[in-house]
């Protein structure tokens, strides 16, 4: 402390403010950083625990129960809020329909929860990604399915006329759990997984690139084949259901991200670590 002059107002401290310095410099993983208003936290696979979705490109629609939910006294959702700057908000006006807010409801976190009765949300503005002749997309859920879940049901689905013709779909069935379908024209061509879904939390991944989709859990390919998607016009995006009125998903939703590209491996990976990071899942 020879070079710092007598004079300096702060000079006793200076051995301190040194120490908490190099303190500072070699958190170990798993610390904080707090400068001002700030926290940054690491989490074990050494990336920032403050990573949201956005940081990724081309985030067309991120919902998250923990933000951006509009409920009522009894917690009946008729908001999902977009977190993205696209603005596509899934709504619900119906109270019989909406599903519920569960403070604790995903691995103890946030989740909307779809009673599998009638429980539905829907969006216009997302089914536009899903539109086109192989659109480039990825959709990634945090989920957990109930067991008495009935099969050939939707989780997610889009429709873009009064027939069954033309849609889209994620949906579940006894013999092929995990389902990637695109019908045009009456013609369907899909994804198939055949590992079951899991009625505990866990993270999926759907991926369209150049007419191949590929389809993950918790990180590992479990799915793919060529959709090979024609010209498809999508009018409404549906979360807990498909194309017609039944039958309806049962369990809970964490979080929906969708993006309008491919992401690659490492993209999709980092999003999948925020994930199961967030949701606790292994």
């Amino acid at each position: 402390m020879k070079n710092i002059p007598r004079y300096f107002p702060f000079r006793r401290f200076a051995p301190v403010m040194l120490a908490i310095m190099l303190a500072a410099s070699a958190l170990p993983v798993g610390a904080a950083e707090s400068w001002g208003r700030q926290t940054t936290r690491w989490g074990r696979d050494g990336t920032r625990a403050c990573f949201t979705p956005l940081d990724i490109r081309g985030c067309q629609l991120w919902l998250a129960a923990d933000r951006g939910v509009v409920r009522g006294g009894t917690g009946l959702v008729s908001q999902w809020s977009d977190g993205s700057s696209a603005g596509n908000h899934a709504t619900q006006t119906s109270d019989a329909t909406k599903p519920i807010w569960l403070e604790t409801g995903l691995n103890g976190r946030p989740a909307l929860r779809f009673d599998g009765n009638d429980d539905f949300m829907k969006d216009h503005g997302a089914a536009a990604v899903l539109s086109g002749e192989d659109p480039p997309f990825t959709l990634m859920l945090a989920l957990a399915q109930d067991a008495s879940t009935p099969s050939s049901v939707n989780l997610i689905g889009a429709a873009g006329d009064s027939t069954t013709n033309n849609q889209w779909r994620v949906f579940r069935r006894v013999s092929q759990s995990i389902r990637y379908v695109a019908r045009v024209s009456g013609v369907s061509k899909d994804v198939v997984c055949s590992v079951d879904y899991d009625t505990v939390a866990h993270v999926v991944a759907f991926v369209l690139s150049g007419g191949a989709g590929e389809i993950f859990k918790n990180g590992t390919q479990v799915g793919l084949g060529d959709v090979d998607q024609d010209l498809i016009p999508l009018a409404w995006f549906w979360i807990g259901k498909g194309y017609g009125t039944s039958p309806f998903w049962k369990g809970s939703f964490g979080e929906i991200i969708l993006y309008g590209a491919s992401l690659t491996d490492g993209e999709r990976g980092r999003v999948e670590r925020y994930l199961k990071r967030k949701y606790n899942i292994n």
